[in-house]
């Protein structure tokens, strides 16, 4: 008998349809844990103490929900980007060359920090948001970098030899031009208004450190904490609109949160005996900052009123001096 050999029946088209569903499936997966092997996930909020009103809420994702931060162990950092509304990051450089105090461009092109990655002491370096290489912007001395809303000035700190001042340059790294000069006092974290008329900064100018502000050319210093409490004052922050300044203080038996309007006057404290809340920056979003929540420093969002804290770092790494996208 001649044998028959039968052929295999061809899966119908819903059969045909599942099996590529599970392959797309699994190779999305794949690809999915590849792509996230940098990635800290948000993690579970927990500090109800950061938080007057003790509430902690899902961030919704905003239009642009960015933000830069620094992060690493043992003292060696990179930059990080991460989009708060899902928690997810990657880092911005991978050569452990030790990043600090990012900022973006006002285009978000671009992101200005610190860095000794050559060796030659502390100095601003520019990066492409999106990767590449570093291009240094000053040769003395430079930290704690700030971009003008306009994206053609530079305010910083320089030490060059008596005490830190501020100093402000273009973009590009020219011009480099002093504008105080306190040779008996530190000063510090120049951020500008958003009108580019003004710079806030702070000062030891009058014994403690405080929060000032002056014009951009360096004129009509003002003194807008410390005047009537004591207590240190610095790492001040504008609102998106100029109208108020949120910073960090320690007073009250703790380092908070508070936010004030830009004379000074309407002083109110946004978190309550959390562990070191430090360099809040604020956006039409809310503010970032972080906090030493649990012997390690990570990243926080806050509303200007003092609710909806949430934690948006967690694990073993450092996380720290976050700055959003504009």
């Amino acid at each position: 008998m001649t044998p028959i050999h039968t052929r295999p029946s061809r899966p119908s088209l819903p059969q045909r349809r599942t099996t590529w569903r599970r392959v797309a499936t699994a190779l999305l997966a794949a690809a999915a844990a590849v792509a996230c092997r940098d990635v800290e996930p948000t993690a579970a909020p927990s500090l109800h103490s950061l938080s007057a009103a003790t509430e902690v809420s899902t961030l919704v994702k905003p239009e642009q929900s960015l933000i830069a931060y620094v992060s690493g162990r043992g003292g060696v950092t990179d930059l990080y980007i991460m989009d708060v509304a899902n928690g997810r990051s990657h880092a911005l450089t991978r050569d452990h060359l030790v990043a600090s105090a990012p900022v973006w461009s006002p285009d978000g092109t671009q992101i200005a920090f610190s860095s000794n990655r050559d060796g030659l002491g502390a100095n601003i370096w520019v990066i492409p948001s999106g990767g590449g290489t570093p291009v240094k912007r000053t040769r003395t001395n430079g930290t704690l970098p700030d971009w003008s809303a306009d994206g053609s000035k530079i305010a910083f700190t320089s030490y060059r030899g008596v005490t830190t001042d501020i100093w402000v340059m273009n973009a590009d790294g020219t011009g480099e031009t002093q504008v105080t000069n306190t040779s008996d006092a530190w000063e510090s974290e120049p951020v500008w208004s958003p009108d580019r008329t003004k710079i806030a900064f702070h000062s030891a100018r009058g014994g403690s450190t405080e929060v000032w502000v002056m014009n951009a050319d360096g004129s009509s210093p003002v003194q807008l904490t410390g005047l009537t409490d004591a207590g240190n004052s610095y790492n001040p922050g504008w609102s998106p609109d100029g109208n108020r300044i949120a910073f960090a203080s320690f007073r009250n038996d703790g380092q908070d949160l508070y936010v004030m309007n830009a004379d000074g006057t309407g002083l109110t404290r946004i978190t309550d005996g959390g562990p070191a809340e430090s360099r809040p920056r604020w956006s039409t979003r809310g503010i970032v900052f972080h906090a030493n929540a649990s012997g390690t420093p990570a990243i926080f969002f806050i509303n200007p009123d003092g609710t909806g804290l949430t934690q948006l770092t967690r694990g073993g790494s450092w996380s720290y001096e976050p700055a959003w996208k504009p």
